[in-house]
Formats: C-alpha cells, sequence, structure tokens
C-alpha cells in the first residue's frame, strides 16, 4: 500500500520543477536589488519566508503602503545557536502543555521580546 502511494506521488510529480510561487507568475513585479542605503517604510519584516511575504503581501494591500521584507544573506543565528533555541523552545512548548499552559521563564522572555508561542 504504502509503496503504491509514493508511485502514485512519483508520477504526480514527474513533470514538477522547482520554481519560487512569488517570482515564477507572468504577473510577477520585477525583483529589486539588494537595498544599500537607508530607506523609509511602514512595516519592516524580517524574513522572506512564506509568512514573511504573506505578511509584507497583506501589509501593503492598501494603496500608497509599503513595506520592506528583509532577509539574511547568510543565516543568523548561526546553526548552532539556532538548534539550541528551537530546541529550548520546543521543550518549553511540551512543558507549558503539560501545565496547563503555565509559562515558564524562556516562553515568558519571548513572550516580552513580542515572540510569543502559543501552545
Amino acid at each position: 500500500m504504502i509503496a503504491e502511494v509514493a508511485a502514485g506521488a512519483c508520477r504526480a510529480l514527474a513533470d514538477a520543477r522547482p520554481a519560487v510561487f512569488w517570482s515564477d507568475r507572468r504577473d510577477a513585479p520585477a525583483l529589486r536589488p539588494r537595498s544599500t542605503g537607508a530607506t523609509e517604510a511602514a512595516l519592516v519584516i524580517i524574513g522572506a519566508g512564506f509568512t514573511g511575504l504573506w505578511a509584507a503581501m497583506f501589509a501593503t494591500a492598501e494603496a500608497g503602503r509599503r513595506a520592506v521584507v528583509l532577509e539574511a544573506a547568510l543565516p543568523f543565528p548561526p546553526e548552532p545557536l539556532r538548534w539550541a533555541g528551537v530546541g529550548l523552545t520546543r521543550r518549553a512548548i511540551s512543558r507549558a502543555d503539560r501545565r496547563g499552559g503555565q509559562r515558564g521563564p524562556w516562553l515568558s522572555l519571548l513572550d516580552r521580546c513580542a515572540i510569543g508561542f502559543d501552545s
């Protein structure tokens, strides 16, 4: 059964090609060069992942609004620190779930920095 499903998935994706959804459309605006100077915007979004790009799209749906999306050329924080932060956050969310939503020091710190996670 699993082999049949896998084979079906392979057939379905046989003609697929990697493409960036945001820039692969005919009506997509031209990509802008990297910003090197000062700029102003109503909203600055850090991270050009799925959530960041959707946030920019919705924020700029109103005419005249401008959002700037920043994406790091190199991953930040460096991988060992990111790995530790993600692991710490996962454990803290699991612990909060076991305690009926009572948040420990790590999640409280993230809340104070406006980086809240709901468990």
